[in-house]
């Protein structure tokens, strides 16, 4: 997936290459766990390059770091707030996309008072709201809300790959680009390192279990259960909470299952662990989809676990605890090995 973004194609082709303007070479700046981003430095300068799902060989933007923050700032996906508001830079916003699904009260006094305005009518960006607003710098989603919008005098649209990440640190490290770009690296530092001092303290708690269950997570629609891939993030988690993913590691891509098929996997897992938008506390037969046969195996109804999206922001704030969803998981795997923990995002059916 190439020139995504136009403002910035020129500037792809720069990417690992000299210096335009200077004599230095430009050096990575190490990241822990991210792969869809590299930091750069140079002779006082620095840049954040963004790759797309091909990796490091699919370069979308190369997107030098601005000597003066910027004082106005747009987000395209409700993903990117919380990092934004972790550092300190809410005051800076004046778009974003969905505004209604953000929970974050901060955020929500901001909108009710008029300084963050909505951008998208629809599903498709309020172009005129959007000029008018003159943003110094817009994160986009992918594919992006903005493409084919009016260019900004000025403006630097940067896309955001956070959800290509496999590890759930290397979606946490993300801040480390928001904070480059914001004028906040230091912070944005300390904040993610502090992330994995805490999650590797949680993982570490369950490091030499020998009982190991086998989980299956997933969601449901349209009479069909979707598995998370072998390699993603959600699988990252199972095993690093001390269980075993039903795909192996490095299964990738969907993996639709029809009731049959999944019936037939269920009497083999002690874990079933499923996303849902439910108004109140799902029960089995919601995880379910109402069936009888689902109901009476063990693994969903005694053992079935869930976060549910309407009342925990898993899409959003969860990005920057994961810790918090790791323990939850443990919680729910290895009972005895909690800490009176109580969970915040995954919660078990049988509460």
């Amino acid at each position: 997936m190439k020139a995504v973004f136009p403002l910035l194609g020129l500037l792809a082709a720069c990417a690992g290459q000299q210096a335009p303007n200077g004599p230095g070479v430009w050096r990575d700046v190490a990241n822990t766990h991210a792969t869809r981003f590299q930091l750069q430095a140079q002779e006082g300068e620095q840049r954040v390059i963004v790759f797309g799902p091909g990796g490091r060989g699919d370069t979308l933007a190369v997107i030098p770091v601005p000597e003066r923050p910027p004082s106005r700032i747009a987000v395209l996906s409700t993903t990117h707030i919380p990092y934004i508001l972790a550092l300190g830079a809410g005051h800076e916003l004046v778009g974003a996309a969905y505004v209604a699904q953000v929970p974050d009260p901060r955020f929500q006094e901001r909108v009710a008072s008029g300084k963050v305005a909505e951008l998208v009518r629809g599903d498709r960006l309020d172009k005129e709201r959007y000029l008018a607003l003159s943003p110094e710098l817009v994160f986009d989603q992918l594919p992006g809300i903005a493409q084919g919008a009016p260019q900004l005098q000025g403006a630097v649209l940067v896309p955001v790959t956070e959800f290509l990440e496999e590890h759930p640190l290397g979606r946490a490290e993300w801040i480390r680009v928001f904070g480059a770009l914001l004028g906040r690296q230091g912070e944005a530092d300390s904040i993610h390192a502090n992330i994995v001092a805490r999650y590797e303290r949680v993982r570490n708690r369950v490091a030499g279990v020998q009982e190991r269950p086998l989980v299956f997570f997933g969601s449901a629609w349209g009479g069909h259960f979707h598995a998370a891939a072998g390699s993603s993030y959600m699988a990252t988690f199972v095993r690093d909470a001390g269980a075993r993913y039903f795909l192996s590691d490095t299964a990738s891509g969907s993996h639709p299952l029809d009731l049959e098929s999944f019936v037939a996997l269920t009497d083999s897992l002690d874990h079933v662990g499923m996303v849902i938008a439910h108004p109140g506390q799902p029960s089995a037969t919601d995880l379910a989809q109402g069936d009888p046969r689902l109901t009476r195996l063990a693994a969903l109804s005694e053992r079935g676990f869930y976060g549910n999206s309407t009342r925990a922001d898993l899409f959003g704030t969860a990005l920057l605890e994961p810790e918090v969803l790791l323990a939850d998981l443990v919680r729910i795997f290895h009972p005895d090995v909690g800490d009176g923990h109580a969970p915040r995002y995954f919660h078990p059916v049988a509460q």
